[in-house]
């Protein structure tokens, strides 16, 4: 397979976009976020987030204490993010990008 220069741009640009999206969310270390973070993650709102977790679109589980923990790969998900970006995201995230 060869690649053109447009196909070397476009993962030069894909490849600089995903470390971006890693440095911007730096500080999100594990899979289950609370409300708040999650909020930031999605960058979306608390209605719109309890939306998408009522409605089954975003995964969460209720914790007895009250109050929810967020499944950060289905944040991904619903984002339309694919399974190449999940992985590169989460290898970038545990090298600390």
């Amino acid at each position: 397979m060869k690649l053109t220069h447009n196909d070397i741009e476009s993962l030069a640009n894909l490849i600089a976009n995903q470390v971006a999206a890693a440095i911007s969310v730096q500080e999100i270390v594990g899979r289950w976020l609370k409300i708040p973070r999650a909020c930031r993650y999605a960058k979306i709102s608390k209605n719109t987030l309890m939306n998408c977790i009522l409605s089954g679109d975003i995964r969460a589980k209720k914790r007895g204490k009250g109050g929810w923990i967020v499944d950060r790969l289905s944040i991904d998900e619903y984002n339309g993010r694919s399974a190449e970006e999940l992985l590169y995201n989460d290898i970038a995230r545990r090298a600390g990008l």
